[in-house]
């Protein structure tokens, strides 16, 4: 059995204890379709239940911020793009 990208990746962000608040799983499945699609197609077009390019791009830079972050142990403000320019606390506080 071969485990999927997705899978790993979702593996990966709950065993490091990763913060996703604001981030839904079907934007990283999102991200990680867009990821298959430029991999192995190497064409991207838009399809019905997938966001634009843009999207899943700020999807992808959020991501990897909160990974490195949470990896360095970091507390405290910093800036997001996620949902337009804006200063946020980092761990994000759990709703």
């Amino acid at each position: 059995y071969k485990r999927q990208l997705r899978d790993k990746l979702f593996n990966f962000l709950r065993h490091h204890k990763v913060p996703l608040q604001g981030i839904t799983e079907e934007q990283i499945a999102n991200l990680v379709r867009t990821r298959n699609i430029l991999a192995h197609a190497r064409k991207y077009k838009n399809t019905p239940h997938a966001e634009r390019l843009e999207d899943d791009l700020a999807v992808l830079h959020e991501l990897m911020r909160r990974i490195f972050l949470t990896l360095l142990g970091y507390r405290g403000k910093r800036n997001s793009y996620l949902n337009g320019e804006e200063w946020v606390d980092f761990p994000p506080a759990e709703k």
